[in-house]
């Protein structure tokens, strides 16, 4: 939403209501909502939760346990950083500590995850994502980068999707999302690069166009157990895409777009421009679930991908 312009749409109400619900909290975990709230515009530092002002930042750092994180909550808590602006505390785990603890989990291929259990396509991704802004000034972030980029590559199916881990071969619509985010960010083009493009012609973003609804409302395949989560994952891939076109080829949808507020709106999100505790405006009551927020989003956001997603769904068509 917020890489479509339409950060102010976001029900950020809905978010924290799903955050205070949240009974397996961890770092990761806080930090994905962090994400969540930062795109729409809100200053995660100072959260007004029904009168009570709340750092979620501080609350992520105070859930940062070394001898219990894993990689999963690495590829979360990285961005809150560098794509979100926070600043760390005091308590904080170094982003240096955060990389090697990701790249730690990368098995021989190059892929990360679990090493006991396998690494799979999904957490390389947000891995790449992560680990993007740091290669510049880490050793082992950007041949970490290559190496997963030649791993995702080798994994494609004949059909452009990608499957959840090197163990399994079927589609998973998530991880193809994700890949292609990822790869969308170190410069391909998931529409039409040679070096996604599989020997019956199909490419990456025609699959997740292919499992469109008619009416391009949703989109769901086999693997997929919620179609708002779905067509959610599916948006961000189409925002990465189109969002590299607009940027020259290269762009990272965790980048952020300034939210400008709507001021009939404005019961609904914090005015980020004020210092001021007492200021600090709360989030609007709600009574959405998650899935009931995500399908809002995504029809919210319609307008804005519509047009993209037809295109993709007539090349797709030509490609297959």
């Amino acid at each position: 939403m917020n890489s479509f312009g339409k950060g102010a749409s976001i029900d950020a109400a809905a978010i924290l209501a799903n955050l205070n619900k949240d009974d397996l909290m961890t770092a990761g975990r806080m930090g994905k909502y962090i994400m969540a709230l930062t795109a729409a515009g809100i200053d995660c530092t100072k959260v007004n939760d029904n009168g009570t002002v709340r750092n979620l930042v501080a609350e992520m750092e105070a859930l940062e346990k070394p001898e219990s994180m894993s990689v999963y909550d690495a590829v979360c808590i990285l961005p809150v950083y560098q794509y979100g602006s926070c600043k760390q505390g005091d308590s904080a785990m170094a982003p240096s500590a955060l990389i090697d603890l990701i790249l730690a989990n990368a098995d021989d291929k190059g892929l990360f995850g679990f090493l006991t259990y396998g690494c799979d396509m999904q957490t390389t991704a947000q891995a790449i994502l992560a680990l993007l802004p740091y290669q510049s000034f880490h050793s082992g972030a950007a041949a970490a980068i290559k190496k997963a980029e030649s791993a995702l590559l080798s994994m494609e199916n004949e059909d452009g999707s990608f499957a959840y881990s090197a163990q399994y071969r079927e589609a998973n619509l998530d991880a193809t999302a994700n890949v292609v985010a990822a790869l969308e960010a170190i410069g391909y083009n998931c529409a039409s690069d040679s070096r996604l493009t599989t020997s019956n012609g199909s490419m990456s973003l025609g699959y997740l166009t292919s499992v469109a609804e008619k009416d391009l409302t949703g989109y769901l395949d086999a693997s997929s157990y919620n179609e708002s989560a779905a067509s959610a994952v599916v948006l961000m891939a189409f925002a990465a895409h189109e969002g590299a076109r607009q940027a020259d080829g290269v762009y990272s949808v965790y980048t952020f777009k300034q939210v400008t507020k709507d001021d009939s709106n404005s019961g609904s999100n914090q005015d980020s421009g004020s210092n001021s505790d007492s200021d600090v405006k709360p989030l609007a009551q709600t009574g959405d679930d998650a899935a009931t927020a995500a399908a809002a989003a995504i029809a919210l956001c319609a307008l804005a991908s519509g047009a993209v997603a037809v295109r993709r769904v007539r090349r797709s068509r030509k490609l297959a």
